[in-house]
């Protein structure tokens, strides 16, 4: 039997009065007949995909333009090395928050399970997120499956234009959809999702797009498939993931507030 880790939870999300999880105007239960989406947000111990590690996922499934009540998923990661004082202060992780917790590839062949057929969405997914999902199954000589993911910044490009400084952090989205960030732990993955639910859900019905995200644009990216690890040799079933190099910021405050 597979035991959750004490450090991983499927959160309720009106029980956690820490984070904020679960303040969305809107709940829903999750049915049939519309997409199943899983809104992510990873924390990590740098920018660099090949040489950082993911430290802290949360996750919240969202159905029919709504947070599907209770059905959520965390975990903290426990890097191979110490998480420095720059990402500690940023994120108020510490090397005592993951000293228990499994490992990123364990955590995500968890988080795989978790997603199942769904499409999984992160803002600035496509150019960071992501990245650290196929970096992590590539490290690992991980068996991969193809998942849809969705980058967010989609909603905010087509809902306030592209001309030149209009912005599309999720702080500057918030700012424009009346998103207090004191409602919210920033930078906590925990907050994240819920700030990104919530603004997700307003840019959807505004968009007056129909529940399964038609003309948002997707991509495939790769989830590890359960127990595919391959220790000490390539696994030759394993598909290739094209891996790019550093993203080129010199600080995640920088990475955030440069999107275009």
């Amino acid at each position: 039997m597979n035991r959750p880790h004490n450090n991983e939870t499927r959160l309720g999300f009106a029980a956690d009065s820490t984070t904020g999880l679960g303040t969305a105007e809107d709940v829903a239960d999750r049915s049939p007949g519309a997409t199943s989406f899983v809104i992510f947000d990873l924390e990590t111990t740098g920018l660099c995909p090949q040489s950082c590690e993911i430290i802290q996922i949360a996750a919240t499934r969202f159905q029919n333009g709504a947070v599907v009540a209770g059905d959520a998923f965390f975990s903290y990661c426990r890097p191979t090395g110490p998480i420095s004082r720059f990402i500690s202060d940023y994120t108020g992780i510490t090397d005592r928050d993951v000293r228990e917790a499994p490992r990123p590839i364990e955590m995500l062949e968890r988080f795989s399970r978790f997603v199942g057929d769904s499409v999984i969405m992160a803002h600035n997914g496509h150019r960071f997120d992501t990245k650290f999902l196929e970096s992590t199954c590539h490290q690992h000589h991980a068996a991969r499956r193809t998942v849809e993911s969705i980058d967010t910044i989609a909603f905010s490009r087509r809902l306030f234009g592209t001309a030149a400084g209009t912005g599309h952090s999720l702080d500057r989205v918030m700012q424009r959809l009346g998103l207090s960030a004191s409602r919210y732990q920033r930078h906590d993955a925990r907050g994240d999702i819920q700030a990104l639910g919530d603004a997700v859900r307003i840019m959807r019905r505004r968009l007056e797009l129909d529940h399964h995200g038609t003309g948002i644009p997707r991509r495939e990216t790769v989830l590890p498939v359960d127990g595919s690890r391959v220790f000490g040799q390539p696994n030759q079933n394993a598909a290739g993931v094209n891996v790019r190099g550093d993203l080129g910021y010199k600080s995640p405050v920088d990475f955030k507030t440069q999107l275009s």
